[in-house]
C-alpha cells in the first residue's frame, strides 16, 4: 500500500474575503485572533473554513433576532395552533454545521495542541508507589 504524502499549509493569515456581512466580518476577526492566540497556526488554506464559519455565525445571529422579535412560537393561520418558529430550526442546524467547523479549524479543547507536561505524571507516581 502507498502512503500519501501529507502536504504541509503555508503559514499565514488568510485573506478576509470583501462580500462577508459587518457580523461575519467580526466573527472572522474574533475567530482568527483566538486561533493565534491559541497557537493554532494560521494558513491562506483556512480562508474558505473560516468564510464558512463566519457566514454560519452571521445566519445564527439573523435568526436569533427573529426569534427574539417574533417569539419562539408562532401561531399557523390556518388551525390557530401554536407551531416552534422556524429560525428555531435554522439556529440548531447552523450551530451543529458551526461546531464541525470550529472542529475543523483546531477551535476544541480535543483538537488543540497539547499544553506542555508541567509535572510528573499523578498515575505513573501512584503506580510506582504501590509497586
Amino acid at each position: 500500500m502507498q502512503r500519501k504524502e501529507i502536504q504541509q499549509l503555508k503559514a499565514g493569515a488568510p485573506a478576509k474575503p470583501g462580500t462577508l456581512s459587518t457580523v461575519a466580518a467580526r466573527e472572522w476577526d474574533r475567530v482568527v485572533d483566538e486561533m493565534a492566540k491559541s497557537g493554532i497556526p494560521l494558513s491562506p488554506g483556512y480562508r474558505g473554513m473560516l468564510e464558512i464559519a463566519a457566514s454560519l455565525y452571521a445566519n445564527i445571529a439573523t435568526a436569533e433576532a427573529a426569534v427574539a422579535k417574533d417569539g419562539r412560537y408562532l401561531v399557523n393561520a390556518r388551525s390557530g395552533a401554536l407551531v416552534l418558529h422556524p429560525a428555531v430550526g435554522d439556529i440548531t442546524a447552523c450551530r451543529n454545521r458551526l461546531v464541525f467547523v470550529y472542529i475543523s479549524l483546531g477551535l476544541s479543547p480535543k483538537t488543540a495542541p497539547a499544553e506542555p507536561d508541567e509535572g510528573p505524571d499523578e498515575l505513573a507516581l501512584a503506580l510506582r508507589r504501590k509497586g
